[in-house]
């Protein structure tokens, strides 16, 4: 889908997909909302792997593995991030099955994705290589001399 629409407009409708299921899951009150929320929240990350291939076209042939393996790490800091407000929002519950530790545990856990998808519109250009097949060189190495520029 990113060939025909381009690479930004997927990775802002995936991460806004994730953001807003993720979100709405904390108003879920039925087992179906709920199911129905978080599959569409799985639906959204399997559009993640655009940012990937993004940066690599950035990336020089000769780096590209360990840089990509490098943004393997965040999903590390991701799960860690994930267990410490399960700590301070679940934790604290008490047990009681009627409290609603888990929607504010969920809405806690959208918040970053939040930002990244805000940071990712406003930073992460459009791939060079899809502007290219549509026609747009001039777009394409204005992007390159930014992150030439950019990267020195």
């Amino acid at each position: 889908f990113g060939d025909k629409i381009g690479r930004k407009p997927v990775l802002v409708v995936t991460a806004g997909i994730i953001c807003f299921f993720g979100l709405v899951t904390a108003f879920c009150n039925t087992l179906f909302s709920l199911v129905f929320c978080r599959f569409m929240v799985g639906f959204g990350v399997g559009g993640l792997t655009v940012p990937f291939d993004t940066f690599a076209e950035f990336i020089p042939n000769s780096h590209r593995g360990s840089h990509l393996v490098t943004i393997e790490y965040w999903w590390c800091a991701g799960t860690f991030l994930v267990s410490l407000l399960a700590m301070f929002t679940l934790g604290q519950s008490g047990g009681d099955s009627n409290d609603n530790a888990w929607r504010w545990f969920v809405a806690w856990c959208s918040v970053p994705c939040f930002l990244s998808s805000i940071a990712s519109f406003l930073y992460v250009p459009e791939s060079p290589r899809w502007l290219v097949s549509q026609g747009r060189p001039g777009d394409a190495l204005r992007i390159l001399r930014d992150a030439a520029s950019t990267n020195g």
